[in-house]
């Protein structure tokens, strides 16, 4: 008996040390290749508009001669907003201007030490449409955006002409316990963390 615990005890610790060490190679990888990606794709889409804070919000615009505006704002941990929205935003052209949104943290933007709450995030973009010169146009987000969207409605309400929502979130709609704003924290977290240690590079893109 205490030799099998002994043998069990050494692949146990054996099965650790190789787990420290993936997870060392995979976060000094992606350390190493994360100053390169943001040169290499700096340029690949896109403008961008410097918040008052200093931070930089990428934003791609789709114009044309209407004079309606939609603003597609993303759900939760998008990788890029651009890549994600830019058919919806191709198909929407003909009728609207289009302006997809990375808010910082997201695709190009910069991050971004300032707290994460409805509202920086909605001042934010009332400062981008301020910078693009908007006065009346239309939300359109998915998910998670649901909330900011919700906000942003009542606070700048004479500017907007429409709220659309793809599968959105809304204030309460699962009250309960597990979306308290603990839960979230560490939801984003955790996430954060997968992103550090580089296991996000293994995903198949």
């Amino acid at each position: 008996m205490k030799k099998a615990l002994k043998i069990t005890g050494k692949i146990l610790l054996g099965l650790l040390i190789l787990i420290v060490l993936f997870l060392l190679i995979t976060t000094i990888w992606h350390h190493v290749e994360s100053p390169k990606d943001r040169k290499r794709y700096a340029g690949a889409y896109g403008e961008y508009y410097t918040t008052e804070n200093g931070d930089k919000m990428n934003y791609t615009l789709y114009d044309s001669s209407s004079d309606k505006v939609a603003v597609l704002l993303p759900g939760f941990a998008y990788g890029s907003v651009h890549y994600t929205f830019d058919s919806l935003a191709k198909e929407l052209n003909d009728e609207y201007k289009v302006v997809i949104v990375e808010p910082l943290g997201y695709g190009l933007s910069d991050q971004t030490d300032i707290e994460r709450t409805v509202e920086n995030y909605c001042r934010e973009l009332h400062g981008l449409m301020n910078y693009l010169g908007y006065d009346k146009y239309t939300l359109i987000g998915h998910s998670m955006s649901g909330i900011y969207m919700t906000y942003y409605s009542n606070e700048y309400t004479s500017e907007l002409e429409a709220v659309i929502g793809i599968d959105e979130y809304v204030p309460h709609m699962r009250d309960i316990k597990d979306c308290a704003p603990e839960t979230q924290q560490t939801v984003w977290n955790i996430s954060r963390c997968y992103i550090f240690l580089g296991l996000d590079r293994l995903m198949p893109t």
